[in-house]
């Protein structure tokens, strides 16, 4: 008889009170599921004290009643495999021979998947060859110990870093509590009377991308990035039994149509974030700790073979999914060359990828469904790539390497002065600063390192610091490089090809490392009021036509934008645009033309020209940071918030408006926000209504000042043609500006 690991008797101990245990909210912010919490000690402690404390965290948050097994409405165990409710709990297996006793089929496989005429398998391939099969898994354990293969991955905890955190002793005494956090929200993963893991769990509120992210196995790096600081085997304990759960569970599904047939456990896009992301950093950092057993190892070694099959049948195509799911299958033919088939899975892959990099980025290298997480997570995928290819021996293709060299320009420039990128379609407000600066070391480029530093490190750019990207329609203006800077986003290029948001034309700024107007983010993957809102027209910066929202519009541009659409010099940045595809359901023609430009030194001046067939009424929404504390005079929203940043939004030559300022508003639903996926934050919204007879010109501006609020702009039309689409201000003493949207033309006279 063997002796137990502690953490398995942990684990035990762990399902002590499980019923009756509740579910938690999303905490809003990813760093409050650390703080809840104490700070790490030097060895972990799991005591049921411990426990009950972490516990106490989330009392009345999680009733535990939901159904077993509701990844969806169609999926169960029993759809795929053996229902784990009637297995027996984890076998409680240690060694290489007790591997090969308990699970013969798996060894006889892994002999044959394995190529046993590798250098340092030739043990393995004697014993192999008169049929020892408990021999060969010993010789294949101590190989893996001793290996130079992998040696890239030895030592390290990884390329991904899960949320960002410098201590990561309370997410680990959480994970041992078996209390996860996946995109903000924490809660106790649900274990089988039997004691095995719900690998379904979809979490506490039923929500498909919580089972995916358990699937994908982040929560092991805390434990990884914990036992680098600590050495505590308890740490590898809870991984070593959670491996030989997870593949005894889930053996490989039979074959099926397309990847969405699997539950999140086989998407392709799970199998391969484990063998990129988690799976080959466990195997290989932890191949001196005996707590991790060659048991859960050779366990593991016999699911990746599955894995990289699976992935390389069922894998998207023309999709963001399918550069992860290959750039998996390649990390995995790099960590484990002595699979037979390890040659044929870089080579495919590189095939695809490279189709993939001709279909889903631009030349200028901005990725094709135009949100900046998505262009964060393919460049970040791509990244990995690079780094682990090179790592292994190899090179990929230098114009591979361009293409994603141009990827990282995008996401340089366009970053905001704090770091973080824009809210965009479905995105989160990703804080990238450490990324460019890692690209920067890749590349070997000193002008993002620049960027990336406010202008500590690196060299100036010789252009900037506005840009403009023609194939995306996206214009970025900023004052300078430093973090206080001014900084705007406005889009008007195509919708994208996907994850898109009807708001062609949207705008939104920051100023002295404040987000003063904001995009509203993307909230979750589910049909409810915030997702519908935030993917709408009338979750942007933009205006409802009768009370309807945009049409969805050409997905992608064959050939960029004509450059008059954009100008920038060293005193303004204006861009112009247009929306002409119509408004759902709208009877007659409504086209929006755009104009934004930021002046140096003054501000922003945004102009709006609706042309129309016919009488019509006209809402306007602003949306505001919650933390702005903005408050309505007449037509006028302004904030004057102590010590930060403040604006004034201003409406001109529309005088017959009506004004108010709502807040988290449910019916109507309106003045919410979302940073970070699973987040509802309410935030002012300042919503203007106008009827108007026909075409109709008018503009907003927007000033700032720090820690008071910014004094009312003595703006006056100077000229105003709703037919042709001209308006000129005077900007008090500042100047005058003139707009010809119809031409896309701009002057300013000081």
């Amino acid at each position: 008889m063997h002796m137990v690991s502690p953490v398995r008797v942990a684990a035990l101990l762990f399902l002590v009170g499980a019923c009756g245990s509740e579910e938690p909210e999303s905490s809003g912010d990813p760093d409050e599921a650390a703080a809840t919490s104490q700070a790490h000690v030097d060895t972990l402690d799991v005591s049921t004290d411990r426990i009950a404390k972490i516990r106490a965290s989330l009392e009345g948050l999680r009733p535990d009643e939901r159904p077993y097994g509701v990844s969806r409405d169609v999926f169960s165990y029993t759809d795929y495999g053996p229902d784990p409710r009637e297995l027996s709990p984890t076998p409680d297996i240690v060694t290489a021979r007790e591997f090969a006793d308990a699970f013969p089929d798996k060894a006889k496989r892994l002999l044959e998947r394995l190529n046993l005429d590798h250098p340092g398998f030739e043990r393995a391939k004697a014993a192999a060859d008169v049929g020892d099969a408990p021999a060969a898994m010993e010789a294949i354990a101590a190989y893996y110990r001793t290996t130079d293969n992998g040696s890239w991955l030895k030592g390290r905890t990884g390329v991904h870093d899960p949320g960002g955190y410098d201590d990561f002793g309370p997410l680990a005494q959480e994970t041992l509590a078996d209390i996860y956090t996946f995109q903000s929200v924490k809660a106790e993963v649900r274990r089988l009377p039997n004691g095995r893991i719900d690998w379904l769990d979809r979490g506490p509120k039923g929500d498909f991308q919580w089972e995916v992210f358990l699937n994908r196995h982040f929560h092991f790096l805390p434990l990884l990035k914990q036992y680098e600081v600590t050495g505590d085997p308890a740490l590898a304990a809870y991984i070593d039994a959670a491996i030989l759960d997870f593949v005894t569970s889930n053996p490989i599904p039979p074959d099926a149509e397309n990847d969405k047939e699997f539950p999140g456990v086989w998407r392709p896009m799970s199998t391969a974030t484990r063998l990129l992301q988690s799976w080959p950093q466990v195997f290989y950092y932890l191949q001196d700790e005996t707590a991790f057993s060659d048991a859960a190892r050779l366990m593991m070694l016999s699911a990746v073979y599955d894995q990289a099959i699976h992935t390389k049948k069922y894998h998207r195509r023309k999709h963001n999914h399918a550069i992860k799911e290959m750039i998996g299958l390649s990390h995995a033919a790099a960590a484990w060359p002595e699979f037979k088939d390890a040659a044929v899975w870089r080579e495919y892959a590189l095939t695809v990828l490279v189709e993939e990099l001709d279909f889903q980025i631009y030349p200028d290298g901005v990725q094709k469904e135009l949100s900046s997480h998505y262009h964060r997570t393919v460049l970040d995928y791509f990244k990995q790539y690079v780094e682990f290819m090179r790592a292994s021996g190899y090179q990929p293709p230098a114009a591979f390497e361009d293409r994603i060299e141009s990827m990282g320009e995008f996401m340089a420039w366009s970053m905001r002065p704090d770091g973080a990128i824009p809210l965009n379609n479905n995105a989160d407000r990703d804080f990238v600063r450490p990324i460019v600066m890692r690209l920067a070391d890749l590349f070997d480029n000193d002008e993002w390192r620049y960027i990336a530093t406010n202008g500590g490190e690196g060299i100036e750019p010789a252009t900037g610091p506005s840009r403009f990207w023609p194939w995306s329609g996206q214009l970025f203006a900023r004052s300078g490089w430093d973090a206080d800077a001014d900084w705007s986003i406005f889009e008007f290029g195509p919708w994208g090809i996907s994850h898109q948001h009807n708001d062609i034309l949207q705008f939104a700024m920051a100023s002295g490392g404040r987000d003063l107007i904001v995009d509203t983010g993307r909230y979750i993957y589910k049909d409810v009021p915030m997702t519908n809102y935030v993917r709408s027209t009338r979750g942007a910066n933009l205006i409802l036509v009768d009370g309807k929202q945009q049409n969805p519009d050409a997905l992608e541009f064959a050939e960029p934008m004509d450059p008059s659409h954009a100008m920038i010099t060293d005193t303004y940045t204006v861009g112009f645009g247009a929306f002409d595809n119509g408004y759902e359901s709208l009877e007659g023609e409504a086209l929006h033309h755009r104009s934004v430009a930021y002046i140096n030194d003054f501000g922003w001046v945004v102009v709006d020209w609706m042309e129309t067939d016919r009488p019509r009424s006209l809402t306007s929404h602003w949306h505001f940071h919650p933390e702005v504390g903005a408050s309505m005079d007449g037509l006028d929203v302004s904030s004057a918030d102590e010590g930060v940043a403040n604006i004034r939004l201003q409406l001109i030559g529309l005088n017959d408006a009506q004004a108010e300022l709502v807040k988290g508003q449910e019916d109507p639903f309106r003045g919410w926000y979302s940073p970070f996926y699973n987040q509802q934050i309410a935030a002012p919204l300042a919503v203007y209504e106008t009827n108007v007879a026909g075409n109709v010109i008018f503009a907003w501006i927007i000033t700032t000042e720090k820690g008071a609020a910014p004094a009312a702009a003595p703006v006056k039309v100077i000229q105003q043609d709703a037919q042709a689409g001209t308006l000129s201000l005077q900007l008090g003493d500042f100047g005058s500006v003139r707009f010809d949207l119809a031409a896309r033309a701009f002057a300013l006279q000081r």
